[in-house]
C-alpha cells in the first residue's frame, strides 16, 4: 500500500491491463478488511473510474484478496463483469 495516497499499485497495474481506455483509469479510494479467517488473506477494493469504449467515464469497483505476507493482489472482479 502506498504511504502517499494509500492505493495499491500492483493491484492498479492489474485493473489497468484489463481496461479498454487504460490511461484514462483514475483510481478514487481503496480499503482492505480484517484478516479472512482461515484464508491467510484480507479484501481488498478499490473504488475507480476510465472510458468505457464509448468514451463515457464510468465509476466501478474492483474487488480481490491481498496476501499480507508478499503483499501481492489476486482480483476477484474488475467491476465490469
Amino acid at each position: 500500500m502506498s504511504p502517499w495516497d494509500g492505493n495499491h499499485d500492483g493491484f492498479e497495474d492489474q485493473i489497468r491491463a484489463l481496461l479498454n481506455d487504460p490511461g484514462s483509469m483514475k483510481t478514487h479510494n481503496t480499503t482492505t478488511s480484517r484478516l479472512i479467517a482461515g484464508s491467510g488473506t484480507h479484501h481488498i477494493n478499490m473504488d475507480y473510474s476510465a472510458k468505457n469504449a464509448f468514451g463515457g467515464r464510468v465509476r466501478t469497483t474492483a474487488t480481490g484478496y491481498l496476501d499480507p505476507d508478499t503483499c501481492e493482489v489476486i482480483v476477484a472482479n474488475y467491476g465490469f463483469d
